[in-house]
């Protein structure tokens, strides 16, 4: 085929792989080299038509994707910093094929370098229907493309389109950071299968301090699932106030039950969350604004992460928004206060600020020397208020990089907190303390007796986390085994495990045939 990455095939040219034309010596070896031989000689042992020791690239930010075909087989999709989105068959660990964005032929040759180069670096989603199956991705810090492949046949798998700067309604997509999100949504009189991204990582927020504003990555996009084509965008040039960009996935909320999107959620590189509103079938009256701000007195704090949602209607019907504050780029940094939220959104009608929010961070609830009378205020102001947050301040430098999860009334947060000294180790690699929150996700309060002092009658504020761990932690996934719920949070090339409320019967409310 024309595209097949072999050296017998004459359209890989040597530019084309960003060597000088005529130059096929370099592009025959790296060739050879994607195909996992030691053409470099690595080992320096003078044989480079030998396998090399590791050819698969790092894992980092993709996150795998297993797609069942029927009984025939089922398939890992998984982007890699090895220049590839790589298929591998789930019962065997065969890898099946690989794929190379175009977009990376060139930068193909920085992976002989010494330096880690991104490459594949997003995650795979996917929209089913019952004659096609098709596979969308970005490349996170490996460019600014969103990538869509034809993949109803395992085995033989098509390009379909891309997205990026440069097509129609895209100009302000940054680095391709946030994971597609799939959702029906209703334009018109038609029911619509959409991806719902945001606009991306700005580099510029790689400086510390910032101090210029971003250029790219102030959107939020809608896009046909089979197309790419813009349904409905969000940018910069709608509103001004979108002024930081946005890498985080959006969260996708159904407030009235009937299977169709009508609510989007997403903070931003401000420190700022975002609501929009789409459920009227008339696009032009979809909106967005601000509901709240985590930054202020020339503090700027990060969005990274997407927030979990409930439904509540304790004091009528409203959405509990649940997300941490964190820089992910700059992980041994010190020099924020970072925060935990559990924002109620009552639809304000300007931004909330800290000050509309009930401070918890001693959990004074459980704190045996506050006074009846002081309890009963605190709960009043909890119930009638705009939610809560509890400052980081017990651990210089903890940060939340991860999103948070809500199961059966308490929140799952986890956190970290660098190693003194480790802010100017050019030798960091991520050590610290990783750490669990498990908190009431009305109050903030103690589940669980996570310190192991005293008994589950008597909690305090150090039973609000765990440390479980040296390195950055995943977020925490829960899912059912059995009937059972379990969680789980990857740590330092490990699992840790956290202790889950009892849960009552669970049933569905909603699913989608897949075929």
């Amino acid at each position: 085929a024309s595209n097949t990455f072999t050296i017998s095939n004459s359209a890989i040219t040597p530019s084309l792989l960003g060597f000088s034309t005529g130059d096929t010596t370099s592009r025959d070896k790296l060739i050879q080299f994607i195909h996992g031989c030691d053409s470099y000689d690595e080992n320096a042992n003078g044989n480079t038509s030998e396998k090399r020791e590791w050819i698969l690239g790092a894992f980092i930010h993709s996150r795998p994707l297993i797609l069942h075909y029927g009984s025939s087989r089922s398939v890992i999709y998984a982007g890699a910093n090895d220049g590839m989105l790589h298929a591998f068959d789930d019962a065997t660990g065969e890898e099946l094929w690989a794929f190379i964005p175009p977009v990376l032929l060139p930068s193909l040759k920085d992976l002989t370098g010494e330096s880690l180069a991104f490459f594949v670096d997003g995650s795979p989603k996917v929209y089913r229907t019952e004659s096609t199956t098709v596979l969308l991705f970005g490349l996170r810090r490996g460019g600014n493309q969103y990538i869509a492949l034809d993949i109803t046949d395992p085995l033989s798998p098509k390009y379909l389109w891309n997205i990026s700067p440069s097509r129609t309604g895209f100009g302000e997509l940054g680095q391709t950071w946030s994971t597609p999100q799939l959702g029906r949504i209703v334009i018109g009189s038609q029911e619509k299968w959409v991806f719902f991204i945001g606009g991306g990582y700005d580099e510029n927020q790689d400086n510390d301090p910032v101090s210029a504003n971003d250029t790219k990555g102030r959107a939020v996009y809608v896009i046909d699932a089979l197309t790419g084509d813009v349904v409905w965008s969000y940018t910069y040039a709608k509103n001004n106030l979108m002024r930081y960009s946005i890498p985080s996935d959006i969260t996708r909320v159904d407030t009235d039950g009937n299977g169709r999107i009508d609510r989007l959620y997403v903070g931003d590189m401000g420190g700022r969350m975002w609501r929009f509103d789409i459920g009227d079938p008339d696009s032009s009256k979809w909106t967005g604004k601000i509901i709240f701000n985590s930054s202020s007195g020339g503090v700027q704090r990060k969005i990274f992460y997407p927030p979990d949602v409930t439904l509540e209607k304790d004091s009528g019907n409203y959405e509990m928004l649940f997300f941490g504050t964190g820089d992910r780029e700059h992980p041994k940094a010190f020099g924020l206060l970072d925060r935990l939220y559990g924002l109620k959104d009552k639809n304000p009608s300007g931004p909330l600020g800290e000050c509309d929010l009930v401070d918890v961070t001693e959990d004074l609830l459980q704190n045996p020397a506050t006074s009846a009378t002081q309890k009963t205020s605190i709960l009043e102001s909890l119930r009638a208020g705009n939610g809560w947050y509890i400052k980081l301040n017990e651990n210089p430098g903890e940060k939340c990089l991860s999103n948070p999860v809500v199961f059966f009334g308490t929140v799952y947060y986890t956190t970290f907190t660098p190693d003194p000294g480790s802010e100017s180790d050019i030798c960091f690699v991520g050590e610290g303390t990783a750490r669990i929150y498990a908190v009431n996700f009305k109050t903030g309060n103690a589940v669980f007796n996570l310190d192991a002092i005293g008994t589950i009658n008597n909690l305090t504020r150090s039973d609000r986390s765990l440390v479980i761990g040296t390195v950055i932690p995943s977020g925490t996934i829960i899912t059912f085994i059995g009937g059972t719920a379990v969680g789980y949070v990857g740590v330092g090339g490990g699992v840790y495990t956290p202790k889950l409320a009892t849960t009552k019967s669970l049933f569905p409310v909603n699913w989608r045939i897949v075929y």
